[in-house]
């Protein structure tokens, strides 16, 4: 509809508050800007920022379809607002000479990345010039402690503090933080976690009275449980305090881990839904699927991908056409596997993406019952369900990465490192069909091609049940007790951040993952870490990620 006045009036003022003011009229006060901004110019004084290699000159960023040597060729100007190296050069000389006092600051490292930073070849030109002086400064303390007058408030108190210590001082004798109920909590916290025991700065909450999922009435997803087994603060967090620490939504040229994974069971649930007679297709005869079940499994695909398309989660479409022709010959791949299958074990579908536990659903919620009498109530959905030919359930996660934090899964190993979504799920279908878990069959099922494996998973005996159990009995002691450390990874480098709790600002957990090793020393973590395979001395995370896969509170 036709803008209004007040609209205008409101859209007007958000634009303007959204751009850098001016105040008076250029060449008047300080101008911030970027070298070709000083041209012409008559100034006091000069700063130039980052002359390093990389940004002075910056990185050429040349058309795809036509490059900077086809465009001299051919006499056409260079690509809109980028400017040449030359002309980069040249607005750097020109900012020089445009005022009798000229500091360039080159930086010798970069604190997000391990590498030193060089000087701009340019900048190295001019060394030789008898009106340059070089100053160096080694670090940000060594800056502070040599500075004539600070800058503002806080860098003449860290100055201060500094002298103060260097003189023989205790900090905490110095009248700042005497005086400074902020500083004095700030040092507690500092010395709290470098202790070899946890403490209220770093995750004790014991005697708080922390909420817990035991004994309550409302069902919750195994994968919050699995939170705590990985990392205990990101628990605390996400479920306690409620901080949502996920990455802002941005444009994706491919296709998400989590997306995908999204995609496929979609996908899977559709042909399996029309295998179960909720559609119209014929069951498959001697348990292979048929030329006709395959191509009904391709439509499914490519019905998901329709909808995953409108919803522009699928990336570029250009190569969402690459990733498209993947998925479906990863699709043909499990349907070979699973034919040897369900024909080895004579299984028999007989559930897809089968709810329990929430309103509304098929199921009732899966309770668990632990050896002092706890209770916790599970809910989820369970993505396939088989049952052999005497009558023994077989129940399935499918999993659309390559099953790295999975694959040790085993009837030998039934919750490694704290996964408890195959026994929740036995639990369930148990509960349904009103029979013991034991006997009950649980696997994760990979659809990627590339994965080492195609399942893994165990039958449930009587000591399989009571391990699964005993390993809840140490999430719901943890939980309950109060104990919420960081668990980073060890600080390898990473295109992505894996937690956003342990790594809220994307600089690397180096300190956390030191503070860690200090932290499980502390012999209230001792089942914890015997849960997640760290009670050894090595010092090595058990952790390990796998973007995408999630699946927080929602079971599937």
């Amino acid at each position: 509809e036709p803008v209004n006045r007040e609209g205008w009036r409101n859209t007007l003022a958000v634009e303007l508050d959204s751009h850098p003011s001016r105040r008076g009229r250029i060449g008047h006060g300080v101008l911030i800007g970027p070298l070709s901004s000083a041209i012409a110019l008559d100034s006091d004084l000069v700063v130039i920022l980052g002359a390093v290699d990389g940004s002075l000159p910056t990185r050429a960023h040349p058309d795809p379809l036509l490059g900077e040597s086809d465009r001299l060729r051919a006499a056409i100007p260079s690509t809109p607002g980028e400017l040449t190296v030359g002309d980069q050069r040249r607005a750097l000389m020109a900012t020089i000479a445009s005022a009798p006092q000229v500091l360039i600051a080159v930086a010798r490292g970069d604190l997000r990345r391990s590498a030193a930073r060089n000087p701009s070849r340019w900048i190295v030109d001019l060394h030789d010039r008898a009106d340059v002086h070089h100053v160096h400064v080694a670090s940000h303390v060594e800056g502070l402690a040599s500075s004539e007058f600070p800058l503002h408030a806080t860098e003449f108190a860290g100055r201060a503090l500094l002298r103060h210590v260097r003189a023989g001082g205790r900090i905490d004798d110095h009248p700042l933080v005497v005086d400074s109920p902020t500083l004095t909590g700030g040092l507690r916290l500092i010395r709290a976690r470098d202790l070899p025991r946890l403490t209220e700065y770093d995750g004790d909450l014991s005697g708080v009275g922390v909420p817990s999922p035991f004994g309550s009435a409302t069902p919750i997803a195994p994968t919050r449980l699995e939170r705590w087994a990985r990392c205990p603060h990101s628990y605390l967090m996400r479920h306690i305090l409620r901080i949502d620490a996920d990455d802002l939504t941005i444009d994706e040229l491919v296709i998400t881990p989590a997306d995908r994974g999204s995609l496929i069971h979609a996908a899977l649930d559709g042909f399996l839904a029309a295998m179960l007679g909720l559609a119209d297709a014929p069951w498959p005869s001697d348990l292979a699927w048929t030329d006709g079940h395959r191509a009904q499994a391709h439509r499914a695909l490519d019905e998901a991908a329709e909808v995953a398309a409108k919803a522009g989660t699928i990336g570029h479409p250009t190569i969402w056409h690459h990733d498209l022709g993947r998925l479906h010959i990863e699709l043909d791949m499990w349907l070979d596997h699973d034919n040897g299958q369900r024909a080895a074990e004579r299984r028999r579908l007989v559930g897809s993406e089968t709810e329990f536990g929430a309103p509304g659903s098929a199921w009732p919620p899966a309770p668990v019952v632990l050896d002092d009498g706890r209770r916790v109530l599970f809910r989820g959905a369970i993505d396939r369900i088989d049952q052999r030919d005497d009558g023994t359930l077989v129940v399935v996660d499918h999993k659309s990465g390559g099953g790295s934090r999975y694959l040790k899964i085993s009837d030998a190993n039934p919750v490694d490192r704290g996964l408890y979504q195959l026994g929740t799920y036995a639990a369930a279908a148990a509960t349904a069909y009103r029979v013991s878990p034991v006997g009950v069959r649980a696997e994760y099922a990979f659809v990627e091609r590339k994965a080492p494996k195609r399942r893994v998973g165990f039958t449930v005996t009587d000591e399989i049940w009571t391990t699964f159990t005993d390993a809840l009995a140490v999430v719901a002691d943890g939980i309950e007790g109060g104990l919420f450390p960081h668990r980073p990874e060890p600080p390898v480098f990473k295109p992505f951040v894996s937690c956003r709790y342990c790594d809220p600002d994307g600089m690397g957990t180096a300190d956390r993952y030191r503070q860690w090793l200090l932290k499980r020393h502390d012999p209230r973590l001792e089942r914890y870490l015997d849960l997640v395979g760290e009670s050894g001395e090595s010092g090595q995370s058990g952790q390990s990620s796998e973007s995408g896969q999630s699946g927080d509170e929602v079971g599937g």
